[in-house]
């Protein structure tokens, strides 16, 4: 099934009430080539009311989605901590290419025990990202991947 925008279990709840209290979710889809895939989702409109816009210069036009059918909610369960060293790349920070292909031996490893791996950092914060002094990255796997609507009927609330 083909989804709007997707979130954790972690975050369901807080989704859904964005859905029903704050105007609908708006997910913003990277135009940046080098993270075509990143998705970010938020609620429609601040705590004021005031229309929220878009969370940065890499992305797009938004999709508004009013319905909890549109979004789909998956349990991420850690897999592995991989510690990485960071390097500078011009004005950015990027992985090493030691620590870029141990995290893809973990990933990799991590798709064929469970069938599917992802990564985030340990830390979102990126002036914490660049203060850890052990910065890591965090490798998971989803059990699965329901509609927010389904979600709702037996998810915790």
């Amino acid at each position: 099934m083909n989804f709007k925008g997707e979130c954790t279990a972690e975050n369901a709840a807080r989704v859904r009430d964005w859905i029903h209290n704050r105007g609908g979710v708006v997910a913003w889809q990277s135009l940046d080539l080098s993270q075509p895939a990143c998705c970010v989702i938020g609620p429609r409109f601040d705590d004021d009311g005031t229309e929220l816009g878009s969370p940065g210069w890499r992305y797009g036009h938004p999709t508004l989605i009013t319905n909890e059918s549109d979004i789909g909610v998956h349990t991420d369960i850690p897999y592995a901590t991989v510690p990485i060293k960071l390097v500078r790349k011009g004005t950015r920070l990027v992985l090493s290419k030691a620590s870029a292909r141990e995290l893809d031996r973990v990933c990799e490893r991590c798709h064929d025990q469970h069938g599917d791996a992802r990564y985030a950092q340990k830390t979102y914060d990126p002036l914490e990202a660049l203060l850890d002094p052990e910065p890591a990255m965090l490798v998971s796997y989803s059990t699965g991947i329901v509609p927010l609507s389904e979600w709702s009927k037996h998810g915790p609330h």
